[in-house]
This record gives C-alpha cells, structure tokens and sequence, in this order.
C-alpha cells in the first residue's frame, strides 16, 4: 500500500502541510530539528515516494529529471552521465536513463516517455539530430561535441591541438590519426593537423586511419604507414590507443623508442597499459557540474546565452610518448632499506 504525507504525519504527530514543507526543503520554523530529522526519518524508513502524477497535475516540480543518450555503449559517455547524475542527487533530485540506441525513433519516443512522466527537464547527451531539441516542451540541455547545436562540449579541437604538440615536441613529424569509422573524430583530427601547421607541416591524409572493427584491417594499417616513415600514432580513443599498443608489440616495435602513442578520454584502464598510455583528458567533472548548473538554470527559468560552453581537456603523461617516466619513490626515500 502506498505511504502518503498523513501516515508519516501520523506517525510524527504533526500536520500534513509540515511533513510536506520538511520534505520539500521549504521553511518550518514551526519544528523542532528534532521533529524535522523524525519526519525525515520516518519517511525513508516508511518508503515514502512522491506522487508524481498528482504532482505533475498541480503543476509542481517533481524533482526528476530525465538523460537520453548513448548512456551504456562508450566508456567516457558513461562516465560523464554518472557524475550528471551524482550532481544531480546533491542537489535533491533523482534521474531517469534513457538509452536511445543511435535510433532516432527510440529517442523522439523516450522524450515523450519522460514528459509524460512530468519530469522537470531532459538533458539530450549526444543526440541523434537538432530536430529532437524541438519536440522537447520541458526545459533542456545538451552535451555532445557538435559545437552547432549543443550547449556544453568537451573541446576536442584543443584536445588534438596539445596531443600533436606534445608528439612535435618529441620530434615527431609525420603523425597518424587512428579512428574507428570515418569522420567520426573529425575535430580532434583537426587538432592535430593544426598542430602540424604550427611548424610547416601539412597533415597528409594518408596518415588517417579509418578501419570500421576490424582489427586486422587496423593492424595491416599501422604496419603500412610505420613502414611509410610514420612514427606517431594519435588515437581517437583509450581503447583504440590501447589496440594500437598491442599491435605496434606484435610488430616487434619498441614504444615510445620507435613509435610513440596518445590516446583520448583519460579512463583509467590507461594506468595498466605497457606502456602506460599518455592520453588527453576529457573535463568529466567539469562536464557534469556545468551540466547541472545549467539544467538548474533553465528550470529556473532565467535568461542565458546560447553560445555553447566548450571545456578544455588536459593532456595526462604517461610513458607512450617519449617522456621519462618518475619512479613512485625516489631514490632517497626508497621503501627498501639495507
């Protein structure tokens, strides 16, 4: 049987109206801290949940806000989404998954799923098209990398532009860029081919590899274009980065001596690589906050820009791109002692 607001009152031998004015965080000078911690009490250990369809008809917030994207299938997306959600929960509200499935159709259906579930906002995280930010008739906020038509977006641009000067840096001229399908990572590319410009040299489009999933098709790539001079390898991905590895060790190639690697996302799998993969970092805390502040902002209903806010990644070093790795103790602090 459902718990109302009266039987929390009930048993907290207050009114109604103050069970719901301590559950909705309004003034209640009225109570006690201790009578207001019992009714916060009580409602958890009584199971009390909203009812949001009542809710929804009074035109009151629900407190739920509801995330459309591709939620399971790219490990940073994931990362991003949980830490949208944990900011979320600090901020009193809960938050419904939606994972379209890169169908347009599923996710103009998962829009009209969560407003008739009266959720205060959509946050649209790498959305099929623009057109779905139409049908939206709540308050919403987008993240993705399409600079055009999102409101907040890790800059990749910049991502490739440090990823290539750190390779220029080590002496690297001729530098591939390695991506799963085509054009799909067209601005971190971008980056790396500015970096290039920076000292005269053009990115040649021979050095772009595009291999679908076929490993042997990638493999077959990266032996090619070492044999053509390339000597670095900058990939779209960590886990791209972290096949470019295995293949430059099954080639009998010594990294970063003879072929150097950047990966892209900073997840932390990276750290048990050999060797450990220096990767651009993307903001994902940042991301998350900014992403929340925003969303508030919106429900709020106050006037913002519409400039999207582009949030810079950092490159983190690991041993894959030349540096000279720093022992975990120095010499003169060593764990082993004579």
């Amino acid at each position: 049987m459902r718990v109302t607001l009266k039987d929390i009152a009930k048993r907290a031998g207050v009114s109604r109206p103050a069970v719901s004015m301590v559950l909705n965080n309004r003034d209640t000078n009225h109570l006690s801290e201790a009578k207001k911690q019992e009714v916060l009490r009580l409602a958890q250990e009584m199971g009390y949940r909203p009812n949001y369809s009542a809710l929804q008809l009074r035109g009151k917030s629900t407190r739920v806000i509801g995330v459309i994207g591709t939620v399971f299938a790219v490990p940073v997306h994931a990362a991003i989404i949980e830490e949208i959600v944990r900011c979320f929960h600090k901020q009193g509200y809960n938050v419904l998954l939606g994972d379209h499935g890169n169908d347009l159709k599923h996710e103009l259906e998962l829009v009209g799923e969560f407003e008739s579930r009266g959720v205060d906002g959509i946050i649209l995280f790498n959305s099929m098209s623009p057109k779905v930010r139409e049908r939206i008739k709540v308050p919403q906020a987008a993240v993705s990398h399409n600079q055009k038509i999102y409101d907040l977006c890790t800059d990749l641009r910049l991502g490739g532009l440090l990823a290539g000067r750190h390779l220029i840096g080590h002496g690297h001229r001729k530098i591939a860029f390695v991506e799963r399908l085509r054009n799909s990572g067209v601005l971190r590319r971008r980056g790396l081919a500015d970096a290039l410009a920076e000292i005269g040299v053009k990115f040649d489009p021979s050095w772009h590899i595009a291999t679908g999933h076929s490993p042997a098709e990638m493999n077959g790539a990266i032996k090619h274009l070492y044999e053509q001079g390339v000597t670095a390898f900058f990939t779209m991905n960590d886990l791209i980065g972290g096949q470019v590895l295995a293949e430059l060790h099954r080639l009998g190639l010594r990294v970063p001596e003879q072929a150097a690697v950047i990966g892209f996302d900073g997840l932390t799998f990276t750290a048990s690589l050999y060797p450990q993969l220096t990767t651009v970092v993307q903001p994902v805390r940042e991301l998350g906050h900014e992403t929340v502040e925003l969303m508030l902002r919106r429900i709020g209903g106050e006037p913002l820009s519409e400039s999207p806010l582009l949030l810079a990644p950092h490159l983190h070093i690991g041993e894959s791109c030349g540096c000279a790795s720093s022992p975990i103790y120095p010499e003169n602090q060593s764990i082993f002692k004579e």
